[in-house]
């Protein structure tokens, strides 16, 4: 029996390998975008693992933050403190994010106008982008999912809280069943929601800014958010990590992906198609997760501990924050040898210049941003522990 401080460190190690890879398969897919290369795959272009990669982070936050609310609505306990949740994502996200939407308006100044300094902070600096058609991907496109990670640090205390009063009194078997049919129907509501979007506003398949704020809000996400929930509550079930079952749920995981790479929303604009490429995005990442850490390949837990993954994933976050504005100022700078070499070198080499000028970025926000801030936040932790009665 694996004692719970080592299977507690497992999930954080198997949740930090699939962040960084996650986070280096969006990075691929910008730069193979900005460069228009064109890959010889049966299953078309990359579009598809950047959706799967956006949804896996989804999981992930589902995954890591919402099964403390859930444990304690299945044991009858007391819900964790919100005003503590609050102030720990607060230091673990906000102080580089925040570093991040002035770097990406300082490389990019020159094209601005007062107005739109002035909308772009307003929005960015208090996570409401997400609710504006304007300002969702402005500047630094790949901050709209942190709009949606901080709508979800809201409705995760609010929607836990409601499901405690209701559920808390009632027989522990009850409590597990309310639990399991909650999650279900945030999934069904999230597709559902999806659904009627797509199939009432077309507007949707071809205009991103508003297919972010309409269709990509914590509704429509809401069940990726749910799936992530949904593995770590299924780890504690009795018999969970069994092997057969394990190696299962990777191959449906893989199964699901190359059915997403094969739908390839960019060019299915099928309402059903583009109501479930998100939720079979997070489908996929769920079941790998699970797979691997009910023992599928018991192999990997070395591999996910390393050095080299754990330094990947203590970066992953800044280089994810960064690369974007890198990006488009590399790209004039590099486009005349790019195009001298064509595709795919001219990717390789757009990848290796985006990714030599985003590391030292990267490291720097990590070192002097970032880890002070979490220390505050551990500090946090530790003085709420020994104060709890």
């Amino acid at each position: 029996m694996i004692h719970p401080t080592a299977r507690a460190r497992q999930r954080v190690h198997y949740a930090d390998a699939l962040r960084a890879l996650a986070i280096f398969a969006i990075l691929v897919h910008h730069v193979s975008q900005t460069t228009r290369m064109s890959w010889p795959w049966r299953f078309g272009t990359l579009e598809a693992i950047g959706v799967w990669s956006v949804d896996c982070f989804f999981v992930l936050s589902g995954f890591l933050l919402g099964a403390p609310y859930l444990r304690a609505i299945r044991d009858g306990a007391a819900l964790p403190s919100t005003a503590l949740f609050l102030r720990r994502r607060f230091f673990r996200i906000y102080p580089l994010y925040a570093v991040a939407v002035i770097f990406s308006l300082a490389t990019s100044v020159e094209s601005f106008t007062i107005e739109r300094v002035e909308a772009y902070l307003a929005t960015h600096l208090t996570l409401t982008h997400g609710f504006v058609v304007s300002q969702a991907v402005d500047v630094n496109g790949p901050l709209w999912t942190m709009a949606i990670d901080a709508q979800f640090y809201v409705a995760l205390p609010l929607v836990a809280g409601a499901l405690w009063l209701v559920l808390h009194r009632r027989p522990r078997a009850a409590r597990i069943a309310g639990t399991a049919a909650a999650l279900a129907a945030a999934v069904a509501v999230s597709f559902v929601w999806r659904l009627v979007l797509f199939a009432h506003h077309p507007v949707a398949f071809g205009a991103f800014a508003w297919q972010v704020v309409n269709a990509r809000n914590i509704i429509g996400t809401g069940g990726s958010f749910a799936l992530g929930t949904a593995v770590a509550f299924a780890l504690e079930r009795p018999g969970a990590r069994r092997r057969a079952t394990a190696i299962v749920a990777v191959l449906a995981g893989v199964g699901a992906l190359l059915v997403l790479v094969d739908a390839l929303p960019a060019t299915n604009t099928t309402p059903w198609v583009q109501a479930s490429y998100d939720l079979l995005g997070a489908a996929s990442g769920a079941l790998l997760l699970y797979g691997f850490l009910a023992g599928a390949a018991p192999s990997f837990d070395a591999v996910v501990a390393s050095p080299f993954v754990e330094a990947s994933a203590a970066l992953a976050y800044a280089v994810y924050l960064f690369h974007t504005p890198v990006m488009l100022r590399m790209r004039p700078i590099v486009a005349p040898v790019a195009v001298a070499l064509g595709p795919p070198r001219s990717t390789f080499l757009f990848l290796a210049v985006v990714l030599g000028v985003t590391l030292p970025i990267a490291i720097a926000g990590h070192r002097w941003v970032e880890r002070p801030f979490l220390s505050i936040r551990d500090r946090n932790r530790e003085a709420a522990a020994v104060t709890a009665p």
